[in-house]
């Protein structure tokens, strides 16, 4: 439907396999005879449907359709407590993707969450201590279950934007988000 929003998943920078995109595992490709490295997402996924975690607590978290996702187990709408969500969810299908040899391959593995936690935080002005602390500790966690469940894996941990700047026209900024 028009107006509904739609994410392209073949063509996320770090796992995206869509033809002609400019992302990684094309890139390897193309100094690896043509081989596209195993795993990469595909196609279009609809967030309300594939891979979404909802807001308000009334509704549960929808999985990924591994038929599109593959091994991208991002998650629409995820903060950080969700990340172990996401780690199971891959530590799940990286046995059954074909090409991969788990136990002998090695794995490029990217991860950028907490986006929408400082999102939340400077939406509502509840940003504390406690909050960075437990940030900090679902994060260790999930790292942890990828070191023990997934071999011979090397962990991209992308820095997060400047969320006070990127949110500025939308919300309006509290004394913890100011960038100054």
């Amino acid at each position: 439907m028009a107006g509904l929003p739609v994410e392209f998943r073949g063509h996320v920078a770090s796992v995206g396999v869509a033809k002609g995109a400019i992302t990684l595992p094309n890139l390897l490709a193309q100094v690896n005879g043509g081989r596209v490295p195993a795993g990469g997402s595909s196609g279009l996924s609809d967030p309300f449907e594939d891979g979404v975690i909802y807001p308000n607590p009334g509704r549960s978290r929808r999985p990924n359709n591994p038929k599109t996702c593959h091994l991208n187990a991002a998650q629409s709408n995820a903060h950080v407590e969700h990340l172990q969500d996401q780690v199971d969810y891959l530590a799940q299908q990286v046995g059954k993707e074909p090409g991969l040899d788990v136990a002998r391959d090695w794995k490029l593995l990217t991860v950028f969450i907490g986006a929408n936690n400082l999102l939340t935080w400077c939406g509502d002005g509840t940003t504390s201590e406690q909050d960075a602390d437990k940030f900090e500790r679902y994060l260790d966690e999930a790292l942890a279950g990828i070191q023990a469940r997934i071999p011979r894996v090397l962990v991209n941990l992308i820095a997060l934007f400047d969320a006070p700047n990127a949110v500025q026209p939308f919300v309006k900024r509290t004394a913890e988000c100011k960038s100054e």
